[in-house]
C-alpha cells in the first residue's frame, strides 16, 4: 500500500489539496460511497467530500471528470520534480474515516512512478486484527521488527483510560439516581400508609396478620421497581439506538449493546431497591394498632 503526503488535484483553474493520499485497499469500505461512485480502477481516482468541494459545491456533480494528478517527489539525483497524470474522478466519498484524502489504485501511480524511472515501493499497511486483546501484542511485535504502528493501537491505552473514567463517571451518576430513587419510593410509601391507616385498621380488625400487612406493603414496593425498572430499559433501549444511529456513519459499528443480562439485571436491581426502601414504611404500617387506626378516622 502507498502512502503520499505532497499531492493536489486540478481542475481547469481550481486546486484542491488534500491532507494525504493513499492506494486502495480494503481500509475503504464501499458504504461509504456516495451515489455514483465505484472503487478507482485503472486510471481513475477518489476523493473525500471535504476535498471534493474544494473543486465545487455539489461534490457528486465531478464523479466522471478528468483531474490532473500531481505528486511531488525527488529524483535519483535528489533534485524535486512533479509527476502529473490525467485521471477521471469515479468515486466521492461520504465517510469521516477518509476525510483529507485521494485514493487511485497502486498500478496507476506505479505508471507514474516508472515514467520518470523511480522505483515504487510500499510504505504502509493496513492490518486487522481478530481480538483487541491482541492489538498490544502485534504493535510490539511489528515495533520489534522497525516499523512504526499508527490506528487504533497506538492510542489504545489512552482510549481505555478515558472508557474507565466515563465507566466511573456514569457508575457515580447511576449510584446518585439510585439513592434519590430509594428515598422517593421510602416517600411515597410512608405517605401510603398515613393515607391507608384506616384501612390498615379494618384489615387488623377481620384477621389480618402483621406480616400480612407488611407483604401488602412489599408487593406494592416490588411493582413500583418492576414498573420504573421496564420505564428504564425501556428509556435505554431508546437513548442506545439513538447513539448508535448518530455513531454509525462515522465509526462504522454499534456503540451501545444492551444485552438481555443487562436488562435482567437492570430489573432485579429496581425491584431489589425497592423492596429494601420498602423495609421501614411496611414495618411501621404492620405495627400500627388496630385500634387507634380505626379511632383516628372516626
Amino acid at each position: 500500500m502507498i502512502w503520499l503526503s505532497s499531492t493536489r488535484l486540478t481542475l481547469g483553474k481550481k486546486m484542491a489539496i488534500p491532507q494525504y493520499f493513499q492506494s486502495v485497499d480494503g481500509a475503504v469500505p464501499e458504504k461509504d460511497l456516495a451515489k455514483g461512485s465505484h472503487l478507482p480502477g485503472n486510471n481513475e481516482i477518489g476523493l473525500s467530500k471535504d476535498v471534493a468541494k474544494q473543486l465545487t459545491k455539489k461534490p457528486t456533480s465531478l464523479i466522471g471528470k478528468t483531474v490532473t494528478f500531481s505528486v511531488n517527489m525527488t529524483d535519483k539525483n535528489q533534485k524535486p520534480i512533479v509527476m502529473q497524470k490525467k485521471l477521471k474522478i469515479s468515486a466521492i466519498f461520504n465517510g469521516s474515516a477518509q476525510m483529507g484524502m485521494l485514493t487511485a489504485d497502486y498500478d496507476t501511480v506505479q505508471t507514474m512512478f516508472e515514467k520518470q524511472k523511480l522505483t515504487l515501493n510500499a510504505n504502509m499497511a493496513t492490518i486487522k486484527i481478530d481480538q483487541i486483546e491482541n492489538v498490544k501484542s502485534v504493535q510490539n511485535h511489528f515495533k520489534k521488527n522497525g516499523y512504526t504502528p499508527n490506528g487504533a493501537g497506538a492510542f489504545l491505552d489512552s482510549l481505555n483510560l478515558y472508557i474507565a473514567i466515563d465507566s466511573y463517571v456514569l457508575a457515580a451518576i447511576a449510584g446518585i439516581s439510585l439513592l434519590v430513587s430509594a428515598i422517593m419510593i421510602i416517600v411515597v410509601l410512608y405517605i401510603s400508609v398515613t393515607e391507608r391507616t384506616k384501612e390498615i385498621g379494618i384489615l387488623r380488625a377481620i384477621g389480618a396478620r402483621r406480616k400480612d400487612i407488611r407483604h401488602l406493603f412489599f408487593s406494592e414496593a416490588s411493582l413500583l421497581g418492576l414498573f420504573g425498572g421496564a420505564v428504564g430499559v425501556g428509556l435505554a433501549f431508546i437513548a442506545a439506538a439513538i447513539g448508535n444511529h448518530i455513531a454509525r456513519p462515522h465509526m462504522h459499528v454499534s456503540i451501545l449493546n444492551i444485552t438481555p443480562g443487562f436488562v435482567l439485571f437492570g430489573l432485579i436491581a429496581s425491584i431489589g431497591i425497592s423492596v429494601i426502601a420498602g423495609l421501614a414504611p411496611s414495618s411501621k404500617a404492620a405495627n400500627l394498632d388496630p385500634v387507634d387506626s380505626l379511632r383516628k378516622f372516626d
